[in-house]
C-alpha cells in the first residue's frame, strides 16, 4: 500500500516532466512505453520462474477467451492512461 503512495505520484511527476519540460507531447506513446515495460517485466518474471500462471487462467484466455476477457480490459486501460497523461499537456501540476 505504501509503495503505491510513493510510486503513483512519482510517476505522475515524471510524466509531467517528460511531456512539458522535455517537450514530448505524445501522451499515447508515453502510455504505451509504460505498458510495454510492464509486459516485459511480467514476461521475464514468468520466464525465469519467479512468477507462475495458474492453469485455469491459461485455459480461460486461450482463443476467444482472449477477445472477451483480455482485450476489453487492455483497451480501456490504454484509453485511461492516454487521457490521464494528456491532461499534463494543458494543466500545471
Amino acid at each position: 500500500c505504501s509503495a503505491f503512495m510513493v510510486v503513483g505520484p512519482t510517476l505522475m511527476l515524471l510524466n509531467k516532466h517528460i511531456m512539458q519540460e522535455a517537450g514530448f507531447p505524445y501522451p499515447m506513446s508515453l502510455s504505451s512505453l509504460g505498458l510495454l515495460a510492464s509486459v516485459i517485466v511480467s514476461r521475464l518474471l514468468v520466464w525465469t520462474g519467479q512468477a507462475e500462471l495458474r492453469e485455469e487462467v491459461q485455459a480461460q484466455v486461450v482463443g476467444s477467451g482472449y477477445s472477451w476477457i483480455v482485450l476489453p480490459i487492455a483497451v480501456t486501460r490504454a484509453v485511461t492512461l492516454a487521457t490521464g497523461n494528456a491532461v499534463y499537456l494543458f494543466l500545471s501540476v
